[in-house]
């Protein structure tokens, strides 16, 4: 299975949200990004920016992996069926 990852915004000191573009201060409710996906973002982010901006955290937490994954399927059923 892929490496999922958070995303820590330094400048704002949150968390980013599911869908790349809000931010929100509860781990609970960040956004959980494929491990590829989360280093595309931080390496565009800091690239057009001066210094370190966001960073990715790997969740090695076997419970949120599972819950990303289902949410995944879920997704993908729904737009099949739409």
């Amino acid at each position: 299975m892929e490496n999922l990852c958070y995303i820590f915004d330094l400048e704002k000191d949150s968390w980013l949200k599911p869908g790349r573009f809000r931010h929100t201060d509860s781990i609970d409710k960040a956004g959980i990004y494929p491990q590829a996906e989360a280093e595309q973002l931080v390496n565009d982010a800091n690239d057009d920016h001066d210094g370190m901006r966001l960073i990715s955290i790997e969740i090695d937490n076997e419970r949120k992996k599972k819950e990303y994954l289902k949410r995944i399927v879920k997704k993908s059923d729904s737009q099949k069926l739409g």
